[in-house]
């Protein structure tokens, strides 16, 4: 996984979760909440950049 995308909070929540080696559902859900936002976020910015990319290309030349 690259750097960055492991959270302070993500990292809070997999320890929590491990402390008696049973993942709740609620436990399970906020992990996977997590986890979800990041790279939706990761798709939105990088879809954004292409499109920057795109619009601005007669700019740059």
């Amino acid at each position: 996984m690259p750097n960055g995308l492991i959270t302070p909070e993500l990292v809070l929540q997999v320890a929590e979760a491990a402390e008696d080696y049973l993942i709740t559902p609620t436990e399970f859900s906020e992990i996977m909440g997590t986890i979800s936002s990041i790279f939706i976020g990761a798709f939105v910015f990088g879809a954004l950049g292409m499109l920057m990319g795109r619009l601005t290309e007669g700019v740059r030349e």
